[in-house]
C-alpha cells in the first residue's frame, strides 16, 4: 500500500526581490492513495499538471523522495497558460510494509 503526495515552490528572484510567477502550477489530484499492490508488481496512476496562470510553466525537473519506487514520466517540459500535461507516476513494490514517497515537481 503506498502514499504519494505534492510539494511545490513557485517562486523566483528579481532585483527587486522575491515575487511569484505568472505561471501557477496545480497538480491533479494532489493526494493519491495506490492501495494495496502486490509484492513484485507496480501500478500507475496518471496525473494532471495544470497551469492555472498567466504565463508559461516550465517544468524544470521531477525529483522522486525514493526513485526505486516511485517512477515518474512526463512528455513536456512546458505547459501553457490554461493548459494541462499529463504526469505518470508508477509505484514499484518492492516492500511488504507500506510505503508512503513525495514526488516533487520544480518549476
Amino acid at each position: 500500500m503506498g502514499m504519494l503526495s505534492f510539494f511545490f515552490t513557485l517562486l523566483a528572484c528579481s532585483e527587486t526581490g522575491i515575487r511569484a510567477f505568472d505561471s501557477e502550477i496545480s497538480i491533479v489530484p494532489e493526494l493519491f492513495d495506490f492501495g494495496v499492490v502486490p509484492f513484485g508488481e507496480e501500478m500507475t496512476h496518471r496525473f494532471s499538471v495544470n497551469n492555472i496562470g498567466r504565463g508559461t510553466l516550465q517544468i524544470e525537473d521531477i525529483v522522486a523522495s525514493d526513485s526505486e519506487s516511485w517512477v515518474t514520466e512526463m512528455e513536456h517540459t512546458t505547459v501553457s497558460p490554461g493548459g494541462a500535461e499529463a504526469l505518470f507516476i508508477t509505484y514499484v513494490s518492492a516492500a511488504e510494509t507500506l510505503n508512503r514517497g513525495r514526488v516533487s515537481v520544480f518549476s
